[in-house]
């Protein structure tokens, strides 16, 4: 009887947590965006078309509704979630975007770091990479450089899981508490090394990596010499049945970086 009040306990939370999180961006798209009704009949369930979301900020982007796309427009252009927790960034850096998706953030780090700033946007799933470059064109920015390509732990050809909401594509067909139910596809992936010598990239200001468990191959990889051209990382931490979070945190100590375990985690030298 005890476990079955838990339970209850636990649903009722969780059930709270989501009612709480759905009132806060009803609230932030009327207060903070140009464009609250069609942002809000997607919340519903209720928008049919593809729409452009804006900022007061004139970040623009074009959404598909009942994607999860909305929820990205939310958590990088609203809460600004990849620069808390003491995130700096300015003009002139360079910034590294690894599951860039449709580029709402690679959109607000490009208006940061401006014209003699550098942002790479990297995004495996053709379809959403082409909606990141859409976007990127559609807010003017000359700064971002896309490549449709998967980061990993080697340079090599490997699956890739599509799910109907762009938010959890993954390499893994289980993250967290979601299961990829999807098309799967052949994507190329490189190291970050490869991929930084590729691009003549001696600095990194900031390493974002929201890429749903492929955060794990990309610091087993790392090798000391590629972390310290890196000042700092923001990244989200997945679950996922290979490995554990105290194995990656472990990693990123290991290449001599201090870390702050929040949401998302930061890590810097």
């Amino acid at each position: 009887m005890q476990g079955k009040k838990y339970i209850n306990k636990e649903i009722l939370l969780m059930v709270f947590n989501q009612i709480s999180l759905r009132f806060d961006q009803i609230i932030s798209f009327i207060q903070k965006t140009k464009t609250p009704i069609p942002l809000i009949l997607d919340l519903l369930k209720l928008q049919k078309d593809t729409y452009i979301a804006e900022t007061y900020e004139e970040h623009r982007v074009m959404i598909r509704p009942r994607t999860g796309e909305r929820f990205a427009f939310y958590e990088n252009l609203i809460r600004m979630d990849y620069l808390k927790n003491g995130v700096m960034l300015e003009a002139g850096d360079t910034v590294v975007d690894i599951g860039a998706n449709i580029g709402c953030f690679t959109i607000l780090a490009a208006s940061i770091v401006g014209p003699s700033g550098r942002v790479i946007a990297i995004e495996p799933e053709p379809l959403t990479y082409g909606q990141l470059c859409d976007n990127i064109k559609l807010n003017k920015l000359s700064n971002v450089t896309t490549l449709n390509i998967a980061v990993g732990e080697r340079n090599e050809q490997i699956e890739f899981h599509v799910s109907p909401n762009s938010l959890y594509s993954s390499i893994y067909t289980e993250v967290g508490d979601h299961r990829v139910e999807g098309e799967t596809i052949k994507v190329n992936s490189q190291t970050l090394e490869s991929l930084l010598n590729q691009l003549k990239i001696d600095r990194v200001r900031l390493l974002k990596m929201d890429c749903e468990g492929a955060e794990y191959g990309i610091c087993a990889s790392m090798t000391p010499s590629i972390a310290s051209r890196i000042d700092q990382i923001s990244m989200e931490l997945h679950k996922v049945s290979e490995h554990k979070p105290d194995e990656l945190i472990s990693r990123i100590n290991e290449l001599g970086f201090q870390i702050k375990r929040q949401y998302p985690l930061f890590a810097w030298r």
